[in-house]
C-alpha cells in the first residue's frame, strides 16, 4: 500500500515531544488511538508528482498549503509552481492573497492561473475569519472539486 511506502521513506527520527509536541493518531471520529513516536515533521523521499498522484489515486484533492510563504512552501522550495503540476488548488495566506491579487510581488506570478483557497492561519480565536466562500450543492469532495474548477455553477470566492 502507498501509505506504507511513504512511512518507510521517512527518516527514522524519534519525535522530541518537548520540542515538537505530541503526535496523536486518531480515528475518523477524532478518537485517540495512540501517540506516534516517530517524527513526522520531516520530508519523505518521494517526489511532488508522486505525492499528488497518490492523493488523487485515493480520491483526494491535492492542495499545496501556504503556497506563497517564504519558507515551507512550494514556491520557497522550488522557486515556482511547476507548470502542469496536477494540484487541484493552491492555499495562500490572507496577506499573500491580497498581495498576489494586487500583483505586488513578481515571484508570486507563478501562483496565477491556479484555483486558490485562503486559509486563516489562525492561532487564536480572534484571528478566525471567513476567507474562502464555497458555493456548492453538498459538502463533498466532488462538489469542492467542481467549485475549484468553476464548473456547473459552483465557485469559490475569496473575501478579505
Amino acid at each position: 500500500e502507498w501509505e506504507e511506502e511513504v512511512w518507510r521513506r521517512l527518516p527514522p527520527l524519534q519525535n522530541r515531544e518537548a520540542t515538537f509536541g505530541p503526535q496523536f493518531v486518531v480515528d475518523a471520529a477524532g478518537e485517540w488511538l495512540r501517540t506516534e513516536e516517530r517524527l513526522l515533521a520531516t520530508s519523505a523521499a518521494i517526489s511532488l508528482e508522486e505525492a499528488v498522484a497518490g492523493i488523487h489515486a485515493r480520491g483526494g484533492l491535492a492542495i499545496a498549503a501556504h503556497a506563497e510563504r517564504p519558507s515551507f512552501s512550494i514556491v520557497a522550495n522550488l522557486g515556482f509552481v511547476p507548470p502542469g503540476l496536477a494540484v487541484d488548488a493552491l492555499e495562500v495566506t490572507p496577506g499573500g492573497a491580497a498581495r498576489t491579487t494586487m500583483g505586488t510581488a513578481a515571484e508570486w506570478e507563478t501562483l496565477r492561473g491556479w484555483p486558490w483557497v485562503v486559509g486563516g492561519d489562525a492561532h487564536r480565536l480572534g484571528e478566525i475569519a471567513r476567507r474562502t466562500c464555497l458555493w456548492a450543492e453538498a459538502a463533498t469532495l466532488d462538489e469542492l472539486k467542481l467549485a475549484l474548477q468553476g464548473k456547473k455553477g459552483r465557485r469559490i470566492e475569496i473575501s478579505s
